[in-house]
């Protein structure tokens, strides 16, 4: 059985539709035997026929195409942009204007192979294997925070916990109940006696928790330092999921709790072609949002170790990910 699949095509409607279009060009380019991808190459692809012979067809159907060269050519300019920006760490180079290939593949670049698989989950055949990359990167996210708020208590709240960590297992009424201890305060009343919060799992949106206590032993009062973090490895939910992690949301639920941080960590990059935001998702930023770029901005500044993200599981998953596609590790 194949690793991937090269369908549903990204929609050109969607927001972040370069970055999308980016991404699944980079797994075109993954899964092809010669480990590039070109214009006539996506083209040929996308409208199942070759770009040359089509363009020689009727005139209605050549500016069809035509408009579809112009929108890819500035999906390869994404392309050559991630080259430029990410530098050691992207796993692809620009052979021309128009055409990608795989480089040499080490360490660093298995980094951004790990997070355009996490971003891409859709494309795996095998439907065990996406949450492998969902669960872990939650668990990468929390490294993160920790790397971020090194004097901070920083626990994972969500489905990724696993067993020995503090949040893991119970109902999700215990769950709050253990995170108002932590920080100092009360569970109210209304959700105390909520039938919803007594089902075993569940999170109410919450993936990662930091806290910092203030004060010392037996005088320990509410208002502690707080940030709230949410992970989303999809293109499509990762705004809506923001407000999951929203203050007036989480302080209807304690009696007492500060203002916090909002964190949000996407495995996508959610930038321009000059790295700076995207000009349709500025405005939708409601968080503090780590993105693939952010995350390897970090390696890159040695904030964090490549060794600490890809653990010896993980990594050998990876490689023999890559190997079902023809891909070798250095």
């Amino acid at each position: 059985m194949p690793l991937l699949k090269t369908e549903p095509f990204p929609d050109f409607s969607k927001t972040l539709s370069k970055n999308r279009w980016a991404d699944f060009m980079e797994i075109l380019c993954l899964t092809n035997t010669d480990k590039e991808i070109s214009l006539n190459d996506i083209i040929s692809h996308y409208t199942q026929e070759d770009m040359t012979e089509a363009l020689d067809g009727d005139e209605l159907h050549s500016e069809r195409l035509l408009a579809l060269q112009s929108k890819f050519l500035e999906t390869f300019k994404y392309l050559k942009s991630r080259q430029n920006l990410l530098a050691e760490f992207y796993p692809f180079e620009a052979v021309d204007d128009d055409t990608i290939r795989m480089s040499n593949i080490d360490e660093n670049k298995l980094v951004y192979i790990y997070f355009l698989f996490s971003s891409n989950t859709m494309y795996f055949i095998d439907k065990t294997i996406p949450p492998l990359f969902t669960t872990s990167f939650e668990q990468i996210s929390l490294l993160f925070m920790k790397t971020i708020y090194p004097n901070f208590r920083n626990e994972l709240f969500g489905t990724a916990s696993q067993s020995g960590d503090y949040f893991h297992g119970g109902t999700l009424l215990d769950k709050l109940t253990k995170l108002s201890q932590c920080l100092n305060t009360d569970l109210n009343k209304k959700v105390i006696a909520d039938p919803h919060n007594k089902a075993a799992g569940g999170d109410k949106g919450l993936d990662i928790v930091s806290f910092y206590y203030l004060d010392t032993e037996h005088q320990e009062a509410s208002f502690i330092p707080l940030c709230m973090g949410q992970c989303s490895c999809s293109y499509d939910d990762w705004n809506d999921k923001q407000f999951s992690i929203e203050y007036n949301k989480w302080s209807s639920r304690f009696s007492d709790l500060t203002a916090f941080h909002r964190y949000m960590f996407v495995p996508f990059p959610l930038r321009g072609l000059n790295g700076y935001w995207a000009k349709e998702e500025h405005d939708k930023i409601q968080t503090i949002t780590i993105d693939r770029f952010r995350f390897i901005s970090m390696l890159k500044r040695n904030s964090i170790s490549v060794e600490s993200i890809l653990s010896d599981d993980l990594k050998l998953k990876l490689i023999s990910y890559l190997g079902e596609l023809n891909v070798c590790v250095n």
